[in-house]
């Protein structure tokens, strides 16, 4: 078996426990039952696709929405008091992608 399979399981697991503490998902659950934020992440989630995966002639698109997204993602996991998770997933995100984008 893989190592890095077996890492990135046992990081999963981490990162499920510390979602599912119940004001932790609580707080998420009541992020993604509000129609305006839900409006607005529906809107972040197209913007990401266009950015990173539309082709463009300017490379900087793609980076730019990279880099935005890892910034969200942290911000989101801050505002949920998750920073540790926000830490695990932005290293596996880059450890498959190689991306600079962080």
């Amino acid at each position: 078996m893989n190592k890095d399979y077996v890492i990135h399981t046992i990081l999963l697991m981490i990162v499920t426990f510390m979602i599912y503490t119940r004001d932790k998902y609580n707080k998420i659950v009541n992020d993604f039952t509000n129609p305006t934020f839900l409006s607005f992440f529906i809107l972040l989630l197209l913007f990401a696709y266009w950015g990173l995966y539309i082709e463009h002639e300017d490379e900087r698109i793609s980076h730019a929405t990279g880099r935005a997204l890892s910034g969200f993602i942290i911000a989101y996991l801050a505002h949920a008091d998750l920073m540790f998770v926000a830490f695990i997933v932005i290293w596996v995100f880059v450890f498959h992608t190689g991306s600079q984008w962080v």
